[in-house]
């Protein structure tokens, strides 16, 4: 019983802390990918100004999306 009562007491000082540092590691991701969209999105729309694709600016927001989806993991 007191394995019991000291593991609880050890998982609650603990825990708090985990919860802590995800929040953390997550708006890490978030920049991380907020970057990369800027790194690639400007230069492939300054491309489509050059062109006359309707469809290019939808394309590289598109294409940018998925390229940077798992950045910062």
């Amino acid at each position: 019983m007191n394995k019991f009562i000291f593991f609880l007491l050890l998982l609650s000082v603990f825990l708090p802390a985990q919860a802590t540092n995800y929040g953390i590691n997550r708006q890490e991701q978030v920049n991380a990918q907020d970057d990369c969209v800027q790194r690639i999105l400007k230069p492939c729309i300054e491309k489509c100004e050059s062109n006359e694709d309707t469809n290019c600016v939808q394309l590289c927001k598109e294409n940018t999306k998925n390229e940077c989806r798992q950045a910062g993991e």
